[in-house]
């Protein structure tokens, strides 16, 4: 890649890859090979958020709680607590969920591609995947012109590196594993949208600062793309990390001609926000989900955690989704690692980073796109308009560490650090990536055969719709709370009421107080998972004391940790424990599933040891 870092023989090779990322027909090729590598999407069912959505557009869907609707899909939690109740009480939540949470989402322009589907083909999991494909196939598109446009140099006149730069660049966001995941799930289509319409904006403000005297027209439907990608999804946002970034080190106006081409974008954003707020949508009472408006001072924080690790799994290439499982002090050094990487990754740019203004702007797109999605949990779905940036610096480093092609470094350290940052990179994202895309792009087939595994193992008998199943230790909330949805998707009876009394990832003690309660000690404590935290923040604790009162059963907080989640609670039943109404459960490791259990004697405690979560989630 590097002239100075190549072995005598490679100049020859060098110059035909330069020739073939250069040509025309590159791009169209880069697409079709990253279609190919995902393709085995196709095969995967609908997964765990697919099925709320497909209910949700029936007249009826099935579970109390749950209203019909259209372009209101991405609403998981209203901040009714009225419906809250009644989710609760169907066992959709579990017992710790904030009363008013609010989990609202406004993405019309992405719901009105599931109604598509819906209507079209409403039982094809494959024609929806279908779907998908094509909308990323028009964001490769769309990137691709963004990557040219911009190597070939900036709006002021600056020489840019090049053709072959920007289809190297295109080459490494497309077959780049992150964009398995979030391809490969249906619900997750609307941040693929939001990424085309966002890249569009992009593109077509960057030509009409271009042009001379600029481009009115271009101008307009800019701003006209980038509150369709708002449309589409909230990560449209990060179509504004590169706008302003363009502005910073692209742009070559006066200041205040710069400010004022991003003002149009400014006021749709603000009046984007505004209906976003007045209609009801956005995040309360989460402790994964935070709004910024409403919190700054906690998105702050999570930015200072979650923004690291995201940055840091986009360059070297590891798996953000493996970060909200971690135990919370494997996670805090995560943090740590990650940010020693990126200051070491710092030090290696640093040459190209002060001499190129094309990396400066991939540089700084790429740490301002990170922000809005440090809002929620890191996880590789996340990395659209990150990995745009990050990919487009690696390409500029790959051509030019130097920042002029051909310059070797005069110093041995420096020769030592871009060359092993060169094998790094290029074994990260050209050689590991497109091996494992496939494997990621099925991902959620490995998400649904596990919450299947839950799902066999809990009774369908139609009898069991009066019944109420009563789980002691699921591997996590989603194992139940994804039943009743599921088999409303699927036409198959499910519990009348479903309650979960701990999450098992820690062992649980379980007591019989009497006929009637059961005592549930947590080691850890409840709220200590991420799963946990998504309905409840630990800003809004349960107290001492404090009384959840469900249909069936009232939930007693009778001890707390330190920093004061729920320790122990009491399960006081409206029947004797041994009623027939009841289905008791608890997770087995082996058999891998729910298996039935019995409530001990009244005064006896049984222990039950935390479960394998690795094993629950990818099987025997």
């Amino acid at each position: 890649m590097a002239a100075d870092l190549a072995p005598p023989s490679a100049p020859r090779w060098r110059d035909a890859w330069k020739r073939w990322l250069a040509h025309p027909r590159a791009p169209l090729a880069v697409v079709i090979t990253a279609l190919i590598l995902l393709a085995p999407s196709v095969t995967s069912p609908f997964a765990a958020d697919d099925h709320l959505q497909r209910v949700v557009l029936r007249d009826d869907p099935g579970v109390p709680g749950l209203a019909p609707t259209t372009l209101d899909l991405f609403t998981f939690a209203s901040g009714d607590p009225a419906q809250m109740k009644a989710l609760m009480d169907a066992g959709v939540f579990p017992w710790t969920t904030a009363p008013d949470l609010r989990l609202a989402f406004m993405r019309p322009l992405s719901a009105l591609t599931h109604v598509v589907d819906h209507a079209l083909w409403p039982g094809s999991a494959a024609l929806a995947h279908l779907q998908s494909l094509l909308w990323f196939a028009l964001l490769l598109v769309v990137l691709g012109r963004l990557y040219r446009a911009v190597f070939d140099g900036a709006p002021g006149g600056s020489p840019g590196l090049g053709r072959w730069v920007a289809g190297l660049a295109l080459v490494l966001y497309a077959l780049d594993d992150v964009h398995g995941p979030t391809v490969g799930w249906i619900a997750n289509r609307q941040a693929v949208i939001a990424a085309v319409f966002g890249l569009l904006a992009v593109l077509l403000h960057h030509r009409a600062r271009a042009a001379p005297g600029g481009d009115r027209r271009a101008s307009a439907l800019a701003v006209v793309a980038f509150g369709a990608g708002l449309a589409a999804g909230e990560s449209g946002l990060g179509a504004l990390a590169y706008l302003v970034a363009h502005a910073l080190c692209l742009d070559p106006a006066p200041r205040r001609a710069r400010a004022t081409a991003l003002l149009p974008y400014a006021l749709v954003a603000a009046a984007w926000a505004g209906l976003y707020v007045a209609l009801g949508y956005g995040a309360h009472g989460s402790g994964v989900y935070i709004d910024p408006a409403a919190d700054p001072a906690v998105f702050a924080g999570a930015i200072a955690k979650r923004a690291p690790v995201l940055l840091g799994a986009q360059l070297a290439g590891v798996w953000s989704d493996v970060f909200p499982a971690l135990p919370p002090d494997v996670a805090r050094l995560w943090v740590i690692g990650s940010v020693i990487y990126l200051v070491l990754a710092l030090d290696a740019f640093k040459v190209v980073l002060a001499a190129r203004p094309e990396a400066r702007f991939w540089a700084l797109g790429m740490v301002l796109a990170a922000l809005p999605v440090a809002s929620t949990f890191p996880a590789d779905r996340l990395l659209l308009f990150v990995g745009v940036g990050a990919m487009g610096l690696v390409a500029c480093f790959l051509a030019a560490p130097e920042g002029a092609p051909g310059t070797r470094p005069t110093k041995w350290l420096r020769r030592v650090t871009v060359r092993s940052w060169t094998i790094g990179l290029i074994a990260a994202h050209l050689v590991l990536g497109p091996l494992l895309l496939p494997i990621r792009a099925m991902s959620m087939t490995t998400v649904q055969a596990s919450l299947d595994r839950a799902d066999r193992t809990v009774p369908k008998d139609p009898g069991v719709v009066d019944r109420t199943v009563v789980a002691v230790n699921p591997p996590s909330d989603p194992y139940l709370a994804f039943i009743p949805i599921e088999r409303a998707a699927r036409g198959v009876p499910a519990p009348g009421r479903q309650r979960w009394l701990a999450v098992g990832q820690t062992p649980v003690a379980v007591t019989r107080l009497d006929a009637n309660t059961l005592q549930v000690a947590v080691a850890g404590g409840y709220l200590e998972m991420p799963s946990e935290r998504l309905v409840r923040a630990a800003r809004e604790p349960l107290r001492m004391g404090d009384v959840v009162a469900l249909a069936g059963v009232s939930v007693t907080v009778a001890a707390v940790m330190p920093d004061g989640r729920p320790w122990i609670t009491r399960w006081r039943f409206d029947a004797e424990l041994s009623d027939p109404r009841f289905v008791w459960l608890r997770w087995s490791d082996d058999p891998l599933g729910f298996v039935p259990w019995t409530p001990p004697a009244v005064g006896d405690t049984e222990l039950l040891p935390a479960v394998d979560t690795v094993k629950a989630f990818f099987g025997r």
